[in-house]
Formats: C-alpha cells, structure tokens, sequence
C-alpha cells in the first residue's frame, strides 16, 4: 500500500515526505497513515483498510495543487473522505490544506 500511496503523490509533482518536512522545503506533501484489520479468517486478517492524511504545503497555486492531489490520488484507488480548511501559516509564509484519504485492501 505504501508504494502505490508514494507513486500517487509523487505523480503530483511535488516532493513527497512521511510524517514532517524540512523546515527549509516550502512546496510538498506530507503523509501518515493508520491501518485496521477489518476481517478475518482462519485467524489471518484478509481485508485491511487504511486511512491516510495528506497534507499539502504551497506558497501559492493551492486550487491547482489540491486538484492535482485528488485526481492522482482518485487515479490509484484511494477514496477521498474529507478536506479540512485551508490554513496560511504567516511565519512559515505557506498555505497547508489537509486531507483525509482511504483505501480498503483484500489479502489473498
């Protein structure tokens, strides 16, 4: 799951980063994801589903960067659950918008 969810972001254009960024890289994405076994059987999980929280650091081009976001995202299976509001961080002088994604996953 961790490939496919790199290759969506990376497909964005932007560097991609997992849990924080460097203080010094204004434009990326940063992501984290949680994982649950959602059945089971004979005692092994065989379907896993996956929250993923996306967030996007931009100076500008926020509207174009978030489509870019979705539709590499939507074009590699994961769902979109929810974007927050968009925050601008004067001292950092970027904007961050965050999102939350999902993807459910059968073990065979």
């Amino acid at each position: 799951m961790e490939e496919k969810l790199i290759r969506a972001l990376e497909a964005t254009g932007l560097s991609v980063y997992a849990i924080e960024r460097p203080e010094t890289i204004k434009n990326c994405i940063v992501y984290k994801y949680s994982e649950s076994n959602e059945s089971y059987s004979d005692d092994e999980a065989d379907i896993e589903s996956y929250k993923i929280y996306v967030n996007l650091y931009c100076e500008s081009g926020l509207s174009k960067n978030k489509n870019l976001i979705k539709q590499s995202m939507k074009s590699e299976g994961f769902g979109l659950e929810f974007i927050a509001p968009a925050y601008k961080s004067k001292e950092l002088a970027t904007i961050q918008q965050a999102f939350t994604f999902y993807y459910v996953e059968k073990n065979i």
